[in-house]
């Protein structure tokens, strides 16, 4: 599959609490070194999937219990929108984003080519149940949450952790006709010394979302499989593409290939909401 690169609305980037920060840290050249080092790989605990419905005359996202919207929008057709893609909106609660979760045996087994020790976390982690990194040195070289206790209690040296920010589907109307789906990601990924806390490697908000093109219909029930199938297998591309983002730098080749080459993407008649509309 294709993924393409969509730009991000700066108040998302800017607001969205993720395991990552704003610029891309290249993995540090002392850790391709290290001796006898345990690397820990984690998901994050992440949020179900959203169904945007799009249209230039108004725009609504499901998922996150959320109704966008402005001056002077209209709403008289958004009734039909909403019955036509229910199926899709139900259907998408049940939707586990399996795709995601071989980002940890690729990096394991990355690692384990270039002589690492890694391993992955089976539990995901709940990001709140984390307090804020506030030791000495805190800044942008440090992750935002203290995995220090964690990483202790894992016997891990070092701790990637993987987060899916926000994911879905997007129906774009004109009028009552459904002339485009669109599934999208947005992943960020880190990994922390846990003895410090430090930063060794961040994805950082570089490209916005990752975004494929689906050729089916929301309005049509019997395309609901082929609109999650394509989620889930972007969403094993994404995993792909971060994991050579992380292996790039590495002294020894063999990491995953990353797909084609990204082409940016923006749609004027998305709303984006501040992390705070959804739950």
């Amino acid at each position: 599959m294709k993924i393409e690169h969509g730009t991000i609305s700066v108040i998302v980037a800017l607001i969205i609490s993720g395991c990552a920060g704003q610029g891309h840290i290249p993995v540090d050249s002392a850790f391709w070194s290290s001796v006898d080092t345990r690397v820990g790989v984690a998901l994050a605990r992440f949020p179900g999937p959203e169904v945007v419905v799009s249209a230039a005359d108004t725009s609504m996202v499901f998922g996150g219990s959320a109704i966008l919207s402005g001056p002077g929008l209209e709403y008289h057709e958004h009734p039909m929108r909403l019955y036509e893609t229910r199926t899709l909106r139900d259907a998408s609660r049940e939707f586990r984003a399996q795709g995601l979760y071989k980002i940890r045996s690729l990096f394991v087994q990355g690692l384990a080519t270039r002589g690492l020790g890694a391993f992955p976390v089976g539990q995901d982690i709940d990001l709140e149940t984390l307090e804020r990194f506030t030791g000495h040195g805190s800044g942008d070289e440090y992750a935002g949450r203290d995995y220090r206790n964690l990483g202790r209690s894992m016997h891990a040296d070092h701790l990637i952790v993987v987060c899916l920010e926000r994911y879905g589907a997007i129906c774009r109307y004109i009028g009552l006709e459904n002339y485009q789906v669109e599934v999208f990601a947005q992943v960020s990924a880190e990994m922390v010394e846990t003895a410090t806390n430090r930063l060794v490697w961040r994805t950082g908000y570089r490209d916005g979302p990752y975004t494929a093109l689906v050729e089916a219909s929301c309005a049509r029930p019997d395309h609901v499989p082929l609109i999650l199938e394509a989620l889930d297998a972007l969403l094993g591309d994404v995993a792909v593409e971060v994991t050579a983002d992380f292996f790039s730098s590495a002294p020894v080749s063999g990491h995953p290939d990353p797909p084609s080459a990204p082409v940016r993407l923006c749609d004027k008649h998305l709303l984006l909401a501040p992390a705070s509309y959804y739950p």
